[in-house]
């Protein structure tokens, strides 16, 4: 049955007329007379009495009728809910590292809710290499990540230049042999500070895994070992008994970058957002 010559029935039923219907539809009378009777001769049965200029709906009529009006308010729904996803106030899903929670989200968030509030936001955390994975499984249309991300699939786009610094204890002068404190495997800072002790000829060493950067900067503070952060992480969550080592750029730079998949529409909502997190660099 081809959903032209239904939503033609639709309106000649609602009408009640097909001088009317024609005319809402913008078709010509005898166009409109001839795809009802086309379908008629397709189901096999009369769909409407006609009795002079009036027409009327017989029980098969009624019954086509019920599901018409169905298939009709489907297909407008469907419209509208895919347009929706084009627009500004479409959901999107983005995920994050928990330092850019930390310091980065927030004043993003609440300038993208002010100027875009019919659109929702969901919003997921993990490490970099977690959220990498959530994008190309089409699970996130984007992620804040540690960069550089080299995969052919996907496009990324600088948005913030972290400033990496070692954290220890303040009482601590020597870090070798030091035991580090850090996010779980699949961190890019983790694995920047393992990469930086390797550099340093150190090999032996503890590793403490937490999931927050409240109980790893606690740690620290204690004396439990060694991490690596941001300094803009530091500097917000103003912990004490904090020594903060620089490094060199070559290993202390580390730029924050927005990924998604090459292969997925840039919808305006995912656009407005990332224009919006551009704006705190």
């Amino acid at each position: 049955m081809d959903l032209n010559i239904l939503k033609i029935f639709y309106a000649v039923a609602k009408e009640e007329s097909i001088t009317k219907a024609a005319a809402k539809l913008n078709y010509v009378q005898s166009n409109v007379s001839a795809r009802i009777k086309q379908l008629e001769e397709e189901l096999g049965v009369p769909l409407f009495y006609r009795t002079g200029r009036r027409i009327v709906l017989t029980p098969a009529g009624k019954i086509l009728l019920s599901f018409a009006e169905k298939i009709v308010n489907i297909e407008k729904e469907a419209e509208k809910t895919v347009k929706e996803t084009s627009g500004d106030n479409a959901g999107i899903a983005v995920g994050f590292m928990e330092t850019v929670a930390a310091v980065r989200l927030p004043p993003i968030l609440i300038t993208y809710n002010r100027n875009f509030p019919g659109s929702s936001l969901k919003l997921v955390s993990g490490s970099t290499e977690e959220l990498l994975l959530k994008v190309l499984s089409y699970e996130l249309e984007g992620a804040f990540v540690g960069g550089p991300i080299e995969h052919p699939d996907i496009e990324e786009h600088p948005v913030f230049e972290e400033e990496l610094v070692i954290l220890s204890n303040e009482q601590v002068d020597d870090l070798t042999d030091k035991n580090i404190v850090v996010f779980k495997k699949g961190c890019a800072y983790r694995k920047s500070l393992e990469k930086f002790y390797e550099s340093s000829g150190i090999f032996s060493y503890k590793i403490f895994e937490f999931g927050s950067i409240e109980a790893i900067l606690a740690c620290v503070s204690a004396g439990m070992g060694v991490t690596m952060l941001p300094r803009s992480v530091v500097k917000e969550k103003g912990y004490k008994n904090l020594k903060i080592i620089p490094l060199s750029d070559n290993i202390g730079k580390m730029t924050t970058v927005f990924i998604k998949r090459r292969d997925t529409l840039m919808t305006k909502a995912l656009s407005n957002f990332l224009k919006i997190a551009e704006e705190f660099k």
